[in-house]
């Protein structure tokens, strides 16, 4: 199947260090989209840009701000996957409030 859609396109991609948001980018870059990556770990984003040609960023928590900064350099953002997770093994009653905002 030929998903030329994708061809050309400018994505950003929160969550894409590991996982489903790194397939995504390494999916949507082979079919020729302009990847912008966004995660908290900079060695995962390190390996993803050594297997795909993508733009990076480590600090997951400045991406909106970031956003800006990308449309800027690089026109408008054509599809945002907002793919970030944090994982709590917290019970639902007894999640605090700073753990909400992590």
């Amino acid at each position: 199947m030929d998903y030329t859609e994708f061809k050309g396109k400018t994505v950003l991609i929160t969550g894409a260090g590991k996982g489903i948001g790194r397939a995504i980018a390494v999916r949507l870059a082979s079919l020729g989209a302009k990847v912008y990556g966004i995660s908290r770990t900079q060695t995962d984003l390190d390996s993803l840009r050594q297997q795909v040609k993508c733009t990076i960023d480590r600090n997951l928590a400045s991406g909106y701000i970031r956003l800006g900064h990308y449309t800027g350099n690089s026109g408008p953002i054509d599809m945002l996957v907002n793919n970030a997770a944090v994982v709590k093994h917290t019970p639902f009653l007894d999640v605090t409030k700073e753990e909400l905002d992590e």
